[in-house]
């Protein structure tokens, strides 16, 4: 299990009754030697369950979740598990188990599948299995690289997800990946997270941290998408986008044919986790009012936006987000576009749009950690 995993295992605060079953000591040279070489052979991790936590839950802290294509059944992750459940809410089912942390599970556009990130390996990789969670198999290898915020393509044959801060594509059969953001010896040094696509899918949204000067073109028409200024200062006649010394962080749009990259916040304190909706109408994403997190939306075809939901869930620009778990959890759209699904305050809750009217989707999961012996 990597570091932070385990640290996010360690710190969970969730105030249930916790059953432990009896300490037991430490894993024996022998079976440390027995734990390894089964690790080796299955790709999982070196260790000996030997105790048992074991408690019911409605709530947890950082859920990342998906709705099917067919807006019936909702997957979330609670304490490095996957389960699903009917998008009114109630009993969740556990489809993934084990010692690996499971997260940010996403469905194919199909419904029959899911993809996710586990480190049950060791590293965080990028996996698939069916939407029940059976048959998972892990669609990327690497000692030393991670994976977060996978998303499948509009044709479910291939996975996007971010990789050293850049964004990788997949395709479902294997392969070595392809990498599709800051190509060439000449790139700059850019950090992109959260990919997302919407109802085009020749366009990514994505989250971006870094150089912003010279080629990013808004044109004198800000709803326009004109060509890039490729010498990175170009026409002198044709304005350029700028982030008036805002947040470092901020959502733009890459086309998918070209690699052009355009940028559509300036938020002053920054913009995290955009969430376009199916229908192309809406941009929904997070930024802060002062101190308060908040859900923000934007009318893509005025480009108007207005703040939405405010005291949301914290961002984590600045707590290392963008290393392992993205910078806010995963939400969904319903397939209608009429309501955004996501999770704040231990809850899960669905956001009516335009309105920004909250109503909770309660939900009851039964947790069992497979723990090893104490040192």
């Amino acid at each position: 299990m990597t570091l932070p995993a385990l640290a996010r295992r360690l710190g969970a605060g969730i105030s249930v009754a916790l059953v432990l079953a009896t300490p037991t000591t430490a894993q024996t040279p022998a079976q440390n030697d027995s734990a390894a070489a089964a690790a080796r052979k299955d790709g999982g991790l070196p260790l000996i369950a030997t105790r048992t936590l074991s408690f019911d839950t409605d709530e947890g802290t950082w859920i990342s979740l998906d709705l099917s294509p067919d807006g019936t059944t909702l997957v979330f992750e609670l304490l490095g598990d996957l389960y699903t459940m009917p998008v009114e809410g109630g009993e969740a089912t556990r489809i993934t188990d084990g010692p690996g942390y499971d997260m940010q599970p996403r469905f194919s556009p199909d419904g029959s599948r899911i993809v996710f990130v586990s480190d049950r390996s060791g590293s965080e990789q990028i996996w698939l299995a069916n939407a029940d969670g059976t048959d998972a198999e892990a669609l990327t290898r690497g000692a030393r690289t991670n994976h977060m915020s996978p998303i499948f393509d509009e044709t479910g044959d291939y996975v996007l997800a971010v990789k050293n801060s850049d964004v990788w594509i997949y395709h479902v059969d294997g392969g070595s990946g392809t990498q599709i953001t800051d190509l060439g010896d000449d790139a700059p040094n850019r950090t992109y997270v959260g990919p997302a696509l919407g109802a085009d899918p020749n366009t990514l949204w994505v989250d971006l941290r870094g150089s912003f000067g010279g080629g990013f073109s808004v044109g004198s028409d800000p709803l326009a998408k004109p060509e890039r200024l490729h010498d990175g200062y170009g026409d002198p006649e044709v304005a350029q986008s700028s982030l008036r010394e805002v947040g470092q962080i901020q959502i733009a749009e890459i086309d998918r044919s070209t690699g052009d990259v355009f940028v559509r916040t300036h938020d002053l304190e920054g913009a995290f986790r955009p969430m376009p909706s199916p229908d192309g109408r809406w941009l929904v994403y997070v930024t802060r009012w002062d101190d308060r997190n908040a859900l923000k939306i934007m009318d893509l075809e005025t480009r108007e936006e207005r703040w939405l939901v405010m005291d949301v869930a914290r961002d984590e620009s600045q707590g290392g987000g963008t290393r392992d778990r993205d910078l806010y959890p995963g939400s969904a759209w319903t397939p209608d576009s009429q309501a955004l699904i996501t999770s704040w305050v231990g809850k899960i809750r669905r956001v009516a749009i335009p309105s920004g009217e909250v109503s909770e989707i309660a939900f009851t999961a039964h947790v069992e950690q497979e723990l090893g012996p104490l040192v």
